[in-house]
C-alpha cells in the first residue's frame, strides 16, 4: 500500500468508494437512487476545485482508500454554493438524476433535521481545514485510515494551518476511535433524526477537532 496524491484518473474509483460506503459503511442506495447525485453533492468540489488537497492509497494500480480535504473552510463553502450547487440544480431540473421516493424522504427528513435541532459548530478561526475520509470495505482495519490521515496531517502542518475538524457518527465506531487515537477531540455532539426513518436505533453527529500544535506529540506508530 502507498499513499500518493489524487490524479485525475483516480476519479471513478474514488467516488465508487464514496457511495459504497456513504450509509455507515454500505453503498448509497440505502437512501438514494442515484449516487451520482451523492457524489456531486458531497466530493465533486474538492476533486474538481481542491484536487491538490486530496490523496489516494493504491494497492498496485488499485485505489482501496482516499481522503478529500480544503484548507479553509469558509472559501470552500462559498465556492460550493456559488460552483457546485447551481450545477446540482440545473441536472435535478434537466432529470439527469434519477430522484424518486428514497431521495425525497431523505430531503424532507435533512430539512426537518436542520430546522429542529442545534448544529454543532466550529471556530474556523482554530480549526479551518476540514476533511473527509473513506476506506474500501476489503481494507478496513488494515491501517489505510490512519496513514491518509498522517499524509493529511502533515501536509496542513507543512502549511502552517493551525487545526482540522471533521463530522461523523457515533455508528462510525471505527472511525471514532482512529480518529481519537490520531490526536482529534471530541468538540461537540447531539442526536439526530436524520436517519430515524431508515434505522431504529437512535445516531449521534460528533464534531471532531485536532489543533495542529498538539499534533506533533502522537505517536503515529502506535
Amino acid at each position: 500500500m502507498i499513499i500518493q496524491s489524487f490524479h485525475e484518473e483516480n476519479s471513478n474509483a474514488l467516488l465508487k468508494i464514496a457511495a459504497d460506503t456513504a450509509f455507515f459503511g454500505n453503498p448509497v442506495e440505502a437512501f438514494l437512487e442515484d449516487r451520482r447525485l451523492f457524489c456531486d453533492f458531497f466530493y465533486r468540489y474538492y476533486i474538481t476545485y481542491q484536487p491538490q488537497n486530496c490523496w489516494v492509497a493504491m494497492d498496485h494500480q488499485t485505489v482501496i482508500g482516499f481522503l478529500v480535504g480544503c484548507l479553509d473552510s469558509r472559501i470552500q463553502a462559498h465556492q460550493w454554493r456559488n460552483l457546485i450547487l447551481p450545477q446540482i440544480l440545473k441536472n435535478a431540473v434537466l432529470r439527469k438524476y434519477r430522484i424518486g421516493s428514497l431521495t425525497w424522504d431523505f430531503l424532507l427528513q435533512s430539512l426537518q433535521s436542520r430546522l429542529t435541532e442545534k448544529k454543532n459548530r466550529i471556530d474556523l478561526s482554530l480549526y479551518p481545514a476540514h476533511l473527509h475520509i473513506n476506506v474500501d470495505a476489503n481494507w478496513r482495519g488494515k491501517g489505510v485510515g490512519q496513514e491518509l490521515l498522517k499524509k493529511y496531517i502533515e501536509y496542513l502542518s507543512q502549511n502552517h494551518i493551525p487545526g482540522v475538524h471533521l463530522n461523523t457518527t457515533d455508528q462510525n465506531i471505527s472511525a471514532c476511535k482512529l480518529y481519537e487515537k490520531m490526536g482529534f477531540q471530541l468538540l461537540s455532539s447531539h442526536s439526530t433524526i436524520l436517519w430515524s426513518h431508515l434505522i431504529s436505533n437512535s445516531v449521534e453527529l460528533r464534531l471532531y477537532g485536532l489543533r495542529l500544535t498538539d499534533s506533533i506529540n502522537i505517536d503515529h506508530t502506535k
